[in-house]
């Protein structure tokens, strides 16, 4: 028969976590449903729409591409949040706008990404953003995390793309 002393075992062992996520999970800190439910994710086309479902997320878009979403979408969306994310080319700035100001007239909590913007070649889009990161689903959902936050219109983002200010930002500044 096998003993066992008082002082077994003499270290504890521990699982590496190797990995952000799980790291992240095991941290201390405090949550929020925020945390815990990602938004509906309205991309521009089908193919977007594929690569997110891919990667677990929640995805959708309007028949007929950019400029056609309708108020009767809406009712889908009641009591989510909801993330628009615009391909990177004026058709798609236009769209994530018309979508944010019928949603929001809805009363349904919802933002647009811009923040994947900077780095997407003219008429990027989500997949393009996932290709170009070497699919890092994570990193795509901190900058989720970052637009839910800051809540940019497309207007800003594109705007902020040339470092034209709003009007609003001119008003504070001293000139001399």
């Amino acid at each position: 028969s096998m003993s066992l002393d008082a002082s077994y075992p003499a270290t504890r062992m521990r699982r590496n976590r190797r990995q952000d996520w799980s790291r992240r999970l095991t941290a201390e800190n405090s949550l929020s449903v925020n945390d815990l439910i990602w938004p509906v994710f309205i991309c521009e086309g089908e193919k977007d729409v594929d690569r997110a479902f891919a990667y677990g997320l929640l995805a959708t878009c309007n028949v007929s591409g950019a400029g056609n979403w309708k108020p009767a979408l809406n009712k889908y969306l009641t009591n989510r949040k909801v993330c628009i994310v615009p391909d990177d080319d004026t058709a798609g700035l236009d769209h994530a706008d018309k979508v944010l100001g019928c949603l929001m007239a809805d009363g349904i909590d919802a933002f647009t990404m811009t923040s994947h913007l900077p780095i997407l070649p003219a008429k990027g889009d989500f997949s393009d953003w996932m290709d170009l990161q070497g699919d890092n689903i994570d990193a795509f959902l901190e900058l989720v995390d970052c637009d839910r936050a800051s809540k940019k219109s497309p207007d800003q983002a594109y705007l902020e793309q040339f470092g034209i200010k709003p009007a609003s930002a001119l008003m504070d500044m001293e000139f001399g």
